[in-house]
């Protein structure tokens, strides 16, 4: 008969059946954990404090770095499904908050272009160093930058840009749209934002009093605008850079009732009723839940506006350089016109090519302008072979012998007129 030895025990059928003790505790600590029973892994509550904590920390981060008020609450979408998303995307929706959150001065200062670098408008970087300094755009981070006029003239190839360097010095104008902001990156100011500049008509360089050609001279421009504050419609401006808007309204109550002031201040003033109307227009599209675009209305206005401050300074000019010419020419021989006119030969009458009148050249170097019917445009004094150039160039040609004819029957009559009058 054998015996069972303690080596090598019977089984027993009230052992348990199923996985040992051992595994058994070490699943009741993973599903523990899970509930968050103490001791065991980190509640999913506290991971997710912990991660909106650090959101928040992001966000503070962000505003300081634009120099922007935190906003109280973020809206923020969170995609779950597919692949993890980017922290560009919550970077962007937390600098438009904190932008959107600024009071409406700590954008908008008149004269100056916003930083977006240094988040204020009023930093070393938001106004020229120089009086002659132009805004050419912003940099990837959104500093303003700054080019002298006629070096920006010049890289741009403005038509008529030769006009700088005469003696008066004429004016050149030229209007910008996209250029000013493409260099913007995300997060420094690109796309809409409380501060946008949509464009700008520039002209220079200008007297800095309006009104003396010697006067040192500044580059003009007049930049348009749109500012947008929280739960508050857009708003479409008129920033006036080089020169300040009290300054020309001082210069045009000095200047003459016609004078370059007075018309680049009623220039300003229609440019600001226009934007007004745009303004007005797009408050009401906003409320309507439809689109108005503001980009195509500023581009609509710029164009004219660069004509306009091209006329309103070259006027001027063109009435100085006239003046000038006088001056060189001597005074206008008025006193002979009429007997100048009965005296000459047929050889001494031209007609002008460019403008189809008929020149009689007398002694000295007088010329009289004339209408073909003998009505007396002006006269003038001819320089030492200015004569020979004009006619040599084609200028001034000998018209047709029946032209000659009719113009002296016309001189004829006026005279008779002018004799019975007396």
């Amino acid at each position: 008969m054998s015996e069972s030895t303690p080596s090598d025990p019977a089984p027993s059928s009230a052992a348990p059946s199923g996985p040992r003790p051992g595994r058994r505790r070490r699943r009741k600590r993973r599903s523990g954990g899970a509930a968050g029973s103490p001791g065991g892994a980190e509640p999913l509550e506290q991971r997710a404090a912990r991660a909106l904590a650090e959101l928040a920390a992001v966000a503070r981060l962000v505003a300081e770095r634009h120099h922007a008020p935190l906003p109280d609450t973020l809206d923020l979408q969170l995609p779950l499904n597919g692949a993890p998303p980017g922290g560009h995307g919550f970077v962007d929706t937390v600098r438009a908050a904190a932008e959107a959150a600024r009071p409406d001065d700590a954008v908008w200062r008149p004269g100056h272009v916003y930083c977006f670098q240094c988040g204020a408008p009023d930093c070393r970087h938001a106004r020229p160093a120089d009086a002659r300094a132009l805004f050419v755009g912003y940099a990837p981070t959104g500093k303003p930058q700054w080019l002298d006029f006629v070096e920006a003239a010049v890289a741009r190839r403005v038509d008529g840009v030769e006009r700088l360097y005469h003696r008066p010095p004429g004016v050149v104008a030229w209007a910008e749209t996209d250029a000013l902001t493409d260099e913007l990156l995300p997060g420094f100011g690109r796309g809409r934002g409380p501060y946008r500049v949509l464009g700008q008509a520039a002209v220079g360089l200008v007297p800095a009093d309006l009104r003396s050609p010697d006067a040192d001279r500044v580059a003009l421009t007049l930049q348009i605008v749109e500012t947008q504050r929280p739960q508050t419609p857009v708003q479409l401006r008129l920033n006036i850079l080089g020169l300040a808007s009290e300054s020309v309204i001082a210069a045009a109550a000095d200047g003459a009732p016609h004078g370059p002031a007075e018309r680049l201040r009623r220039l300003i003033e229609q440019a600001r009723r226009r934007l007004g109307v745009f303004t007005r227009r797009a408050v009401t599209a906003q409320a309507r839940g439809e689109a108005y675009d503001v980009e195509q209305a500023a581009r609509g206005l710029l164009g004219p506006l660069r004509g306009d401050l091209v006329r309103v300074f070259d006027a001027d000019a063109r009435r100085t350089q006239h003046a000038q010419t006088r001056r060189e020419e001597g005074a206008r021989p008025t006193a002979t016109v009429w007997r100048d006119a009965r005296q000459a030969g047929d050889d001494r009458i031209f007609k002008d090519a460019h403008h189809g009148t008929l020149v009689v050249v007398g002694p000295r170097g007088r010329a009289h302008v004339f209408t073909a019917e003998a009505r007396h445009v002006t006269s003038l004094r001819l320089g030492p072979g200015e004569l020979e150039r004009r006619t040599t160039k084609g200028r001034w040609t000998l018209p047709p012998p029946h032209l000659v004819r009719g113009f002296r029957e016309h001189l004829k009559a006026s005279a008779d007129a002018r004799e019975a009058l007396a």
